[in-house]
């Protein structure tokens, strides 16, 4: 735990200083400039957008072009040299095989140098989104064909996404919300997800954080975390046979199952209690730490498991 912390306290250094794996940036000149593209659209179908240091914010609209803006941040011994990085930076916009690829080029930098590009673009919202960058948030609104994001140390945001949504962070959190799919994939290491208003099956994954999904409409959950809680809440509209398998080592459970659920029900914890507001219909007997027995009938199946932690169904 003290290797993660004193990890995570370096990576602070870095995003705060702006240094690069050259070296560090500490009392740095800086340049930024930007710059503004505009590109047609027609028979582009997805986009591929690529940065190492920076933000990248994607929004889809009523438009047949892209209009993507670039800043650039150098950081440099000193303001002559920052400025000469920032001008060697060039933006590279590439069409392949229906795709739009986005990324810099940048000069072979000497120790103590960095260069750092965030991206704000608007496009067409039946665009197909994929992102990447190691150090910066990514934000993707309004898009009608699905996203893929991925990020080292930052936030990932999703909101009003139709399509397969597929995120993964390592230290940064993940929120979800206005989504329909069919497929909502989340990962992260060392921080919490978060879901409201989804409709989908999802997979959510978190090492060190909370899961909280509100107002959920799905056939299939799977939710696992180490250390954190787990809540859960199916809406009004998740199938009453829904599949739910739910995990946490050092956390609580809630879970809040659509109202006619009918099917399996099995709920475990080795350290706290297990409450249930559902008709259980037992096998052999109710214990504190343990409930297995059926809903009704139907095909439906909740697995609630923690260690450390109690356990609460509705």
């Amino acid at each position: 735990m003290k290797k993660c912390l004193l990890w995570m306290l370096l990576v602070s250094i870095i995003l705060l200083t702006g240094c690069d794996f050259g070296g560090l940036s500490f009392n740095q000149a800086k340049h930024q400039r930007s710059e503004q593209h505009y590109f047609p659209m027609a028979g582009i179908e997805a986009i591929d957008v690529d940065t190492l240091f920076g933000a990248i914010n994607i929004e889809g609209s009523d438009t047949k072009e892209a209009s993507i803006e670039a800043k650039i941040t150098t950081h440099a011994p000193t303001a002559e040299e920052a400025q000469q990085i920032a001008e060697q930076t060039k933006i590279k916009i590439e069409p392949s095989n229906m795709t739009l690829n986005i990324y810099l080029q940048k000069p072979e930098l000497k120790n103590n140098r960095s260069v750092g590009v965030s991206f704000t673009i608007r496009l067409p919202k039946d665009t197909a989104v994929k992102a990447n960058t190691s150090y910066g948030p990514i934000h993707v609104s309004n898009i009608t064909k699905g996203v893929q994001a991925n990020s080292s140390f930052a936030v990932i945001s999703c909101n009003g996404i139709t399509g397969p949504v597929d995120v993964h962070t390592s230290y940064g959190n993940i929120s979800f919300s206005d989504i329909v799919s069919d497929s909502i994939k989340g990962k992260t290491s060392f921080s919490s997800i978060k879901c409201e208003d989804v409709s989908g099956p999802v997979d959510l994954v978190t090492s060190y954080g909370h899961i909280k999904c509100d107002n959920l409409t799905t056939d299939k959950i799977n939710a696992r975390s180490s250390f954190g809680n787990i809540n859960i809440d199916c809406s009004d509209k998740t199938k009453d046979t829904v599949q739910a398998y739910v995990k946490t080592s050092y956390g609580n459970i809630r879970f809040n199952a659509p109202p006619n659920y009918a099917g399996a029900l099995e709920a475990n914890t080795s350290y706290g209690d297990i409450d249930s507001d559902l008709a259980v219909t037992v096998k052999d007997k109710f214990d504190k730490d343990k409930l297995v027995g059926t809903v009704g009938n139907g095909s439906g199946n909740l697995k609630l498991n923690t260690s450390f932690g109690s356990i609460r169904i509705k």
